[in-house]
């Protein structure tokens, strides 16, 4: 940094023997010689949580204002707070786009499942990293989520969209991202389409950080380079991940799952994405949900919910999924 400066002089300090281990460890261990894809993955997943500032603004009535990639694919110029209700011709081109059996995954707080709902379309919510109060998550009330949305994916409701929306940015390894899609072909197989909503690489956090500026310490961040356009964020207390992505590589999530990309259009430096036509691939399924079903917690443990949720994609679709319960995070 200093050379990148043109300084001559910088300042040091001396480390004295006594020091000598426990700055070692520091240096090697927070700024150096370190790997977030392995000594930090586990990490990074479980802090993709949604945060408590994140929050959406509500009504009068305490209605929650609609999250972007939930109408922007139809209503590209308005914003959520137009949409703490949907009724009327509103709801009825938006039931005219997606349908009314949605899947919410990646749910954070179930702000825009609890909106759809009140307008009574059927929404089965997935959050496995859901935030109560603060910045702590709630294991207990994240298994709960998880238990009864696999109930009802059992019961063989046909989706007729799955909404990633606002995921993708924080979910912190591409292989993370693929597996997500390969369990929303399956949740809209076989006439169902998913709908994705994420940041773009154009997005100012992610030009902000190449420009080496920093505007103020709450907003910290730092290129990673494991993937292209990925920062680091929110490093005192909870370090997550956010991705900014390509085009190409939203065809590369999706493409393989789906027979065809109906749209990719980048709204307001974002991606909305529609994929129809989804593949049945039973080999990436099976991966897919030892994996998603079995993340881990900040206490060690893991969801533990991946046998169960085999059995229920076997009696959803009808097929033998290969090889056993994974043992991932374990």
């Amino acid at each position: 940094m200093a050379a990148e400066a043109g300084k001559k002089f910088i300042q040091c300090v001396e480390v004295t023997e006594a020091q000598r281990e426990f700055a070692s460890a520091m240096l090697n261990l927070l700024s150096m010689d370190f790997s977030m894809e392995s000594e930090y993955a586990d990490v990074l997943r479980y802090n993709s949580f949604m945060r408590e500032r994140n929050t959406r603004e509500t009504d009068a009535e305490g209605n929650c204002a609609l999250g972007d990639g939930f109408f922007k694919g139809v209503f590209p110029n308005n914003n959520g707070r137009d949409f703490f209700k949907l009724e009327g011709d509103v709801l009825k081109a938006w039931t005219g786009r997606y349908g009314d059996k949605i899947v919410d995954f990646g749910a954070g707080k179930l702000n825009n499942t609890r909106t759809l709902r009140a307008a009574g379309v059927y929404v089965s919510a997935f959050e496995p990293y859901f935030v109560t109060t603060g910045d702590e998550i709630h294991k207990q009330k994240s298994l709960e989520i998880a238990e009864r949305f696999l109930e009802e994916v059992e019961s063989g409701v046909e989706y007729t969209s799955v909404f990633i929306s606002s995921v993708f940015n924080s979910v912190p390894f591409m292989e993370d991202r693929k597996k997500i899609a390969a369990i929303a072909a399956a949740l809209c197989y076989p006439k169902g389409q998913v709908v994705c909503w994420c940041q773009s690489n154009e997005a100012h956090q992610f030009t902000a950080t190449k420009k080496k500026s920093v505007q103020d310490e709450a907003r910290l961040t730092f290129d990673l380079d494991y993937e292209p356009n990925t920062i680091l964020g929110d490093i005192s207390k909870h370090p997550k991940v956010q991705k900014g992505h390509t085009s190409e590589e939203m065809t590369g999530i999706f493409a393989p799952k789906f027979r065809k990309i109906k749209r990719l259009d980048l709204i307001q430096k974002f991606w909305y994405l529609e994929a129809i036509e989804p593949i049945l691939d039973v080999d990436a399924l099976a991966d897919a949900l030892d994996f998603e079903f079995d993340l881990p917690y900040p206490d060690g443990s893991t969801m533990g919910l991946a046998g169960r949720a085999r059995e229920v994609f076997e009696k959803r679709l009808g097929v033998k999924l290969p090889g056993k319960e994974g043992s991932y995070g374990k």
